[in-house]
Formats: C-alpha cells, sequence, structure tokens
C-alpha cells in the first residue's frame, strides 16, 4: 500500500521540479534627481530596459522633496536605486550622489540578467 502513495508522489515531485523555468522579469526601478532634465542619463544604459520596471526623472530638490518628503538629499544630482523583492514591495539598493556608480551598479545588473536568461 505504501508503494502505492510513494510511486505516484514521487512522480509528482520530479514532474514540479523539471517544469519550465520562470523567467525573471524586470525588477528594478529608480528615482534620478537633477538639476536640469537634459541631465538625466540612467535611461540611456544599454539594454536598461530588459531590468527596469519604472523610473522617474525629478529635476530639484523641491519637487523630490515634494513628492517624497521621506528622502533628504544633501546634493544634485542623486540616484536612488530599487529592486521588486516581492508582490507590491520595493528595498531601496542604492543611494548615491556618483553617477558612475548608478551607472555601474545598473550595468551589472543588466550583465546579470543576461547571464541568468543564457542559461536557461
Amino acid at each position: 500500500m505504501k508503494r502505492i502513495l510513494i510511486f505516484p508522489l514521487l512522480l509528482l515531485l520530479l514532474t514540479a521540479c523539471s517544469g519550465p523555468k520562470a523567467e525573471i522579469g524586470p525588477r528594478f526601478s529608480f528615482i534620478e534627481v537633477v538639476e536640469d532634465r537634459e541631465q538625466a542619463v540612467l535611461h540611456e544604459i544599454e539594454d536598461i530596459d530588459i531590468i527596469l520596471e519604472d523610473s522617474e526623472v525629478i529635476v530639484g530638490n523641491e519637487e523630490m522633496l515634494e513628492k517624497y518628503p521621506r528622502f533628504e538629499l544633501e546634493q544634485i544630482p542623486a540616484y536612488l536605486i530599487f529592486e521588486n523583492t516581492g508582490v507590491l514591495t520595493k528595498d531601496m539598493v542604492m543611494w548615491t550622489y556618483d553617477l558612475e556608480e548608478a551607472v555601474f551598479y545598473l550595468e551589472d545588473m543588466v550583465e546579470e540578467y543576461k547571464e541568468a536568461m543564457e542559461k536557461q
């Protein structure tokens, strides 16, 4: 009797484990705070659209404080990067005033995504 139950359960487990892998979708967003809209450059990162869920360009500290009063900036430009970590949940993974650091981080995430897609 036990063998009769174990065999179907084992088959069910193997079937569930060997199913198609879920595709990793866009999971990052960012807020780019600049003094002039033309200074916004994170959108120009090559292949950023494959990881980008949402983005926002904010011009000036006043607009930033109006939209997001919990974030107090010491200087502009500023870059805030978030990762979608679950259903309706985003965690800040980076806050920087250095454009190169923000670009490097996002480019690294693009590369990680491409590598994960190649393995599938």
